[in-house]
């Protein structure tokens, strides 16, 4: 009898041991999926919780994130709102399973410092929902003071703008806060449409068309868009958007010629 109950005992002690491990290691890795995602990305900077300033540059490593070299990043706040987007650029052969260095930057303005969440979405062109992934990290915003200016193009109702000329497109100034993608920031600002409207000022470009990249390679700025952009018809409206990225962007003098694409066709991209 009494070796049964030093056995039954000794059973008791191992399951304890055994729940006390598989709990450490599930414990473990839990921590590991707070600091690096799922696994298949880790952020160097800034770090979780950091007070960061716009702009702000991201650096880390991520594997299977990459289509055609660069994946989306997202800035929002409490409330979900966007206050800033972002595209990470692998520094290295994306095209592989390994971990990739990456380099992003972020541009936004708080008034105050503010608790925010960067995203990190895997490019998902499929969208389908199985394919997506998504690592979120937690930050401070703290307002900036530095600011940097440059024209956005729209179209003009007036009595000096004719509708008859679809290439016919006129500047308005936008200052946002200092970034070093300052021709990322103009497109997302052509994005947004005007906030001159009771002067006149509009837009051809189809609503809640997002840029999904750009890219400057000897002085060709190669810039690709959302399938929204290819939702229009007519030569002139098509005339029109073209007027409106290549004049925003070739605004900078690091821009001589630009490429339109429509989530990587370049090809089919505004066609009437």
């Amino acid at each position: 009898m009494k070796a049964v109950k030093i056995i039954y005992f000794s059973l008791i002690a191992l399951v304890v041991i055994v729940g006390v491990y598989l709990w450490a290691i599930a414990d473990s890795s839990q921590e590991v999926s707070e600091s690096q995602g799922d696994g298949n990305i880790a952020v160097e900077t800034p770090l979780r919780g950091a007070l960061v300033e716009s702009p702000l540059e991201i650096r880390g490593e991520a594997r299977l994130f990459f289509f055609e070299g660069d994946f989306p990043i997202v800035l929002k706040d409490q409330d979900g709102e966007v206050l800033g987007t972002g595209i990470a650029m692998a520094q290295g052969e994306w095209m592989t399973e390994d971990f990739v260095p990456f380099v992003a930057n972020l541009s936004f303005n708080v008034t105050e410092e503010t608790d925010a969440i960067i995203e990190f979405h895997k490019d998902n062109p499929s969208r389908l929902p199985e394919y997506s992934e998504m690592y979120a990290m937690p930050v401070r915003l703290s307002p900036s003071l530095d600011t940097t200016s440059f024209s956005v193009f729209f179209g003009k109702y007036s009595p000096d703008s004719s509708m008859d000329v679809c290439d016919d497109v006129y500047p308005v100034v936008r200052e946002v806060p200092k970034t070093l993608g300052v021709g990322t920031a103009a497109l997302e600002s052509l994005l947004q449409g005007p906030e001159e409207g009771e002067e006149g000022f509009f837009t051809s470009i189809p609503e809640d068309t997002r840029l999904l990249s750009l890219r400057i390679e000897d002085g060709i700025a190669y810039a690709d868009f959302s399938g929204e952009m290819n939702r229009i018809g007519g030569s002139c409206r098509v005339t029109s958007i073209r007027t409106q990225i290549e004049e925003t962007l070739k605004q900078f003098p690091a821009v001589s010629d630009v490429v339109i694409s429509v989530e990587g066709n370049a090809e089919e991209a505004l066609q009437p």
